[in-house]
């Protein structure tokens, strides 16, 4: 049998938000035995020493060593989140699902601006009960994406040119050449993808993700699973690679004792396929190197997995995303504003006075920056109004507050506002000496 192609142009052609010109990536040629695949050249910004970024599971697989490769925890298996510092300095996140916030690397490769999913289904099982209904599922999730409340909360996250664009552009392939495949590992679900941008004269590049989704019926190779629902990485050779994810039909093992979030997808995987899929597509989107958006540990769909994962008007099922916005894992938010603060820790604190500390970011638009505090969550002060300026650079600000009360708790969070909005940092507090 031949395999069989459909492709959605959703999204294709359309210019990138708010006027903002997309970057031109160089692309070179890559040899992968006799596949010749053309890659990305991701350049010294989106380069990093193998095995630099945190995989996300607390005991990772031993074939995933030195490889970039971020996994998606399993109910069951230990999350890779530590009490390590932020890259910002000041105490650690709370080791708690929705901590937030993901937080911007300046030195990673960038998001993707004009995402387009290309969904590798990997088998003719796909094509039959129960692989037909979940194949649809998740056709149905990716291309009702385009300008919705959902990948409206992507739409925040930007790199030093452009930020995630609101359409998304959706291609699918069924390989049919076997039923499902067998003893599946990472080189294997490597292969395939080669294999079918070949067979399909597709390119990779940091706005291509490819998402190979392995039949009803396949099994896997022993060692290959030791606690995730899906991962997404980068095939690497040299400074070059494709960014590609792996998703299971959730119904097989293990997979199915492993990866039931909810309790109630046990007759129905297709729902938890979907949720895996669209946890592994808003990574992919925001973090396509594993290097620009993440806790010291976690990325935008981590930090909130197993919290209500829901069903999108369309009808598929998706996992709330945190929105550093909100301050909170949300499944919609469809104009969120474009400028970026996070609370930091205060310094210089005495019996009356303190420094208070953040970070802002004006995401190329004229910015200014307050803080707010008091006593209470309600705050009641602010200071003066401080300039951040129209960088796409993250910004250090501060200012001073004096006047305080010996041996008293404060809360305080900064808050930037440009013209497409106001967005706050975290609430903190401190204790006056």
């Amino acid at each position: 049998m031949s395999p069989l192609r459909h492709t959605s142009t959703l999204g294709l052609g359309l210019p990138p938000p708010r006027g903002i010109k997309r970057p031109t990536r160089a692309c070179s040629l890559l040899t992968s035995g006799l596949l010749f695949v053309t890659v990305l050249a991701w350049g010294a910004s989106g380069a990093y020493a193998a095995g630099s970024v945190s995989s996300g599971l607390s005991s990772p697989p031993a074939w995933a060593t030195g490889k970039q490769v971020h996994f998606f925890p399993s109910s069951t298996a230990a999350s890779g989140f530590t009490l390590s510092a932020t890259p910002f300095g000041g105490p650690p996140p709370p080791v708690k699902l929705g901590a937030g916030p993901v937080l911007y690397n300046e030195g990673g490769g960038g998001v993707e601006h004009s995402p387009h999913i290309y969904a590798i289904f990997w088998g003719s099982n796909w094509n039959s009960a129960p692989g037909s209904e979940t194949k649809a599922m998740v056709l149905k999730l990716f291309e009702g994406l385009s300008n919705t409340a959902y990948q409206g909360i992507l739409t925040q996250y930007f790199d030093s040119t452009s930020r995630v664009g609101k359409t998304v552009a959706v291609t699918s392939y069924v390989d049919t050449a076997v039923t499902a495949p067998a003893t599946v590992n990472d080189a294997k679900v490597q292969a395939e993808v080669a294999k079918a941008i070949e067979a399909n004269g597709w390119t990779a590049e940091i706005n291509h993700q490819f998402v190979v989704f392995t039949a009803p019926g396949t099994t896997y190779a022993t060692g290959f699973n030791t606690g995730f629902c899906g991962y997404h990485g980068l095939t690497k050779e040299g400074v070059t690679g494709a960014v590609y994810g792996f998703i299971a039909y959730q119904g097989d093992e293990p997979f199915a004792k492993m990866c039931d979030e909810n309790g109630d997808f046990e007759k129905s995987p297709k729902f938890e396929t979907s949720t895996v899929a669209s946890h592994e597509y808003a990574e992919m989107a925001t973090n396509p190197d594993l290097n620009t958006w993440h806790t010291p540990k976690e990325e935008v769909a981590d930090i909130c997995r197993g919290e209500n994962n829901l069903e999108l008007p369309d009808g598929a099922w998706a996992q709330n995303l945190q929105d550093n916005h909100l301050n909170t894992c949300v499944h919609e938010d469809p104009e969120p504003p474009f400028v970026y603060a996070i609370s930091k820790l205060p310094t210089e604190i005495t019996t009356t006075k303190a420094k208070l500390e953040g970070i802002v970011n004006p995401e190329g638009l004229e910015t200014t920056y307050i803080f707010e505090w008091g006593t209470t969550k309600t705050y009641g002060n602010k200071t003066a109004t401080t300039s951040a300026g129209s960088t796409r650079i993250n910004q250090a600000a501060s200012a001073v507050i004096s006047g305080l009360t010996t041996g008293t708790e404060y809360h305080y969070r900064v808050v930037a506002t440009n013209s497409t909005g106001t967005s706050p940092g975290v609430d903190k507090t401190f204790k006056t000496n």
